[in-house]
């Protein structure tokens, strides 16, 4: 009996401080819930969907709004002969997430593309932008010239009066949410049909393929903000601050972005200098993969290693 009460008053004891315990735990738990600050942060995580291939020097490429890395799909492995490639589908399009957070400015496409080569821990890279990605790419070279060492900026620019009008509509803040809510796989073939030259390169499963970043609402809306926020007086207005070489491509019978319209922008910039591609629509990286890969290696010299330090 006597060991019986020892332990039943030991029990009792244990629990008595064990409620003592928890009185104080709740008391600190009460006054440090005054203390407790939510920070706002200035960045956000998000994951990027990227393509791999090759060794050698990086050379990223860059799609314009509405597109995936799909739209390299002709020269990325002959690219990759060459060079460490790597395609990445922009924030908001492709396989990318598209996080409410981001506003789809050519500076924060610019950042987030600074941030993905920080993830990849890649120093320096040659940059290959098409359209908006062209850009973007120059954007990059203006906000951080030391991680870039060339520009090939592939029928560079936004949107025109030479466009239909399904995508100019895009740019307008009153009527873009429509426009962006009546994209179907016939819009989409309608406009790949428009900017093409050589028609026999697109065909049921291409367009499909290039409609897919464009098929929800989330997809539309970081289009339709991608496009209205590109800002390229501001781009063209800022190109003679940008002293990284640039070779601006544009081709013939780009009936979307003129042949004057590249080569201003090479005319801007201090290292720019202006190739015209003939016989090619405004999907000139499509239609003639083998002339661009020539042209990009004529202009970045082809080699394995690590950057060496020589001028461009």
């Amino acid at each position: 009996m006597k060991a019986l009460e020892k332990s039943n008053s030991e029990a009792a004891a244990k629990l008595a401080e064990a409620k003592k315990a928890r009185e104080a735990a709740a008391k600190e738990a009460e006054r440090l819930k005054g203390a407790v600050r939510t920070l706002k942060t200035e960045h956000e995580s998000a994951s990027m969907h990227y393509l791999e291939s090759g060794k050698g020097e990086t050379l990223l490429l860059i799609h314009t709004a509405g597109q995936s890395l799909f739209t390299f799909r002709n020269v990325f492995y002959k690219l990759a002969m060459n060079y460490h490639v790597i395609a990445v589908d922009l924030m908001g399009h492709g396989c990318s997430d598209r996080p409410d957070y981001f506003d789809h400015t050519a500076a924060s496409h610019a950042e987030s593309l600074i941030s993905f080569m920080d993830a990849l821990g890649i120093e320096r890279a040659h940059l290959m932008g098409f359209s908006m990605g062209a850009g973007y790419a120059l954007e990059v070279a203006k906000r951080c010239p030391e991680r870039v060492i060339s520009i090939v900026a592939l029928s560079p620019g936004g949107i025109t009066g030479g466009m239909p009008l399904p995508v100019r509509m895009m740019e307008s803040a009153l009527f873009g949410g429509i426009a962006s809510r009546l994209f179907r796989v016939k819009t989409v073939e309608k406009l790949l049909d428009e900017c093409l030259f050589d028609h026999t390169v697109i065909g049921p499963h291409e367009v499909n393929e290039y409609y897919k970043p464009a098929s929800d609402g989330e997809s539309r809306r970081a289009i339709r903000l991608t496009v209205s926020s590109f800002g390229e007086k501001e781009l063209m207005a800022s190109l003679g601050e940008i002293k990284t070489p640039v070779m601006v491509i544009s081709s013939d019978k780009d009936r979307w972005h003129s042949l004057e319209q590249g080569e201003a922008y090479a005319n801007a910039l201090p290292r720019g200098e202006f190739t015209v591609m003939r016989n090619a629509g405004h999907l000139l990286h499509e239609e003639k993969p083998d002339r661009t890969v020539e042209l990009v290696r004529s202009f970045i010299p082809a080699g394995y290693g690590d950057y060496d330090g020589r001028e461009f």
